[in-house]
């Protein structure tokens, strides 16, 4: 734009997402070529100097930045040359406009998956509790009771012996609890499957037992 404006030098401020920002700026010079970055406007202006146009880039009443064009002082911008770069200006405004969205977007969405996220987690987290709570509580009970059997006179063996097969029972339904959960997350296609109705029965059984008793 700056060369086809015949511009020396030309600095486009870019308004920040967050209004109370500084605006990054882009610079050129014909002296320097490429063009630079500056952290803010006031770090751009220093050493450039001339006959000045400014183009508020603007969509829809919504400002995205300032475009500044240079040129020597002798050197007056014609109303035609004015127009046309108001008309690269807007081409510059809307590309300006899109971006922001396109990070708004991003925004959002980033936003809307960590929810879910969290949603998730704290539902399986729930899940889980619910169903470790009772094998759990049982093999505490069954532990404390192991312990009960052994501390009689004489020691109740048999007893002891069934406690410590009712922990290890537990404990396996425990870990099937944890690998069931662990098929819940992984990636792979769906699997179909007989059901065992009178075993899917004995589970829920289990699950309540400690809540039914208590």
């Amino acid at each position: 734009v700056a060369r086809f404006a015949g511009a020396t030098a030309a600095v486009l401020a870019i308004a920040p997402d967050d209004a109370s920002a500084v605006a990054p700026c882009l610079v050129w010079t014909e002296a320097e070529g490429p063009v630079r970055t500056c952290a803010s406007r006031a770090d751009a202006l220093p050493g450039i100097d001339g006959n000045r146009l400014e183009i508020s880039l603007i969509v829809e009443e919504v400002t995205y930045g300032i475009l500044e064009l240079y040129r020597a002082r002798d050197m007056i911008w014609s109303a035609d040359m004015a127009t046309r770069i108001v008309a690269m200006g807007d081409l510059i405004a809307g590309a300006l406009a899109r971006a922001r969205s396109r990070r708004a977007l991003e925004q959002t969405r980033g936003q809307v998956e960590h929810m879910a996220r969290v949603a998730t987690v704290s539902g399986l987290a729930t899940a889980v509790s619910h169903e470790m709570r009772q094998p759990l509580a049982a093999i505490r009970m069954n532990a404390e009771a192991g312990n009960l059997f052994l501390a009689r006179t004489p020691p109740d063996v048999e007893e002891a012996r069934e406690a410590l097969q009712a922990i290890v029972r537990d404990d396996v339904r425990a870990s099937e609890v944890i690998e069931h959960y662990r098929a819940l997350l992984r990636k792979q296609d769906p699997i179909s499957t007989t059901v065992d109705l009178n075993e899917v029965c004995r589970n829920t059984a289990k699950l309540v037992e400690h809540e039914v008793t208590g």
